[in-house]
């Protein structure tokens, strides 16, 4: 959940996965070692101007004012200064190399994915869910989010739950997502629709510009979201843009016991297909 104080247990890492993207962030951060040395350093140097500032006083105090003796007091106080100083320099000094790496850092990765994504085939921006989005959202820049849909062509998922539903705008952008069942059909049993393209399911995947991103991540959650559990709705709630795809590609989702043994079943047929 965004915003949440925990990691959802969809989203922990084992052990080993930890392991090995610590090893690659590392491999990753090499070429700017000397900028990274550099913050460490500032940040040691910081600690301890701010721990020697409480020791310096207790020393003036003690050696200084206790016993009469006007000239350490005066040392005290200069050292003092020093100490106050020298912590903003190394303070700012450390707030520059720490943004410096980071932003070198960030900038290599994004470098990283845009050769990764130049490498795709075309059919990768076709057919793929993941590629799809990702060109939707470069051809069309007032775009906030992407997502992805499939028809429903289960009678049984309308009524489901755990199967989110969706409507678009004539532009294929989400009007609402929802677990029960939308659009309402008032004189025709939803079953005899499934064929008129008016049901979709919501697929879980999700394309953001950065700048959406960090906006979306610092506002409250939306009542809407509360009420219907979904997150995506926080977005539409605050006027975000989420385009909404077509795909055939639809692998079964896991919420319940009988997803879990749908999703096995599923995955033998892929084995033996």
């Amino acid at each position: 959940m965004w915003g949440g104080g925990a990691v959802a247990d969809e989203d922990r890492v084992r052990r080993d996965e930890a392991r090995s993207l610590l090893v690659r962030t590392l491999h990753m951060a090499a070429p700017f070692k000397r900028t990274i040395r550099a913050a460490l350093t500032c940040v040691v140097a910081v600690t301890l101007c701010t721990l020697a500032g409480p020791v310096l006083v207790r020393w003036g105090i003690d050696n200084g004012i206790r016993v009469g003796d006007g000239m350490r007091l005066n040392v005290a106080v200069a050292a003092y200064v020093v100490v106050i100083v020298l912590g903003y320099v190394f303070g700012r000094l450390q707030y520059v190399y720490i943004n410096r790496a980071g932003e070198n850092f960030l900038r290599l990765l994004r470098i990283k994915v845009f050769a990764q994504m130049q490498r795709q085939s075309m059919s990768f921006y076709d057919r793929e869910k993941a590629g799809v989005l990702v060109a939707r959202m470069t051809a069309e820049p007032g775009l906030h989010m992407a997502t992805a849909c499939t028809p429903i062509r289960n009678a049984a998922d309308l009524h489901e739950s755990s199967v989110v539903k969706v409507v678009r705008a004539a532009g294929g952008c989400a009007l609402y997502f929802s677990r029960s069942l939308i659009p309402f059909s008032r004189d025709t049993p939803p079953e005899r629709l499934l064929d008129a393209g008016l049901y979709f399911r919501h697929l879980g995947i999700y394309a953001y510009r950065r700048d959406a991103l960090m906006r979306l991540v610092k506002l409250p959650p939306h009542p809407l979201e509360e009420t219907e559990k979904l997150e995506q709705l926080r977005a539409l709630a605050h006027g975000f843009r989420i385009a909404v795809l077509d795909t055939t590609q639809c692998a079964p989702g896991i919420d319940t016991p009988a997803d879990l043994d749908a999703a096995k079943t599923y995955l033998k047929s892929l084995e033996t297909a």
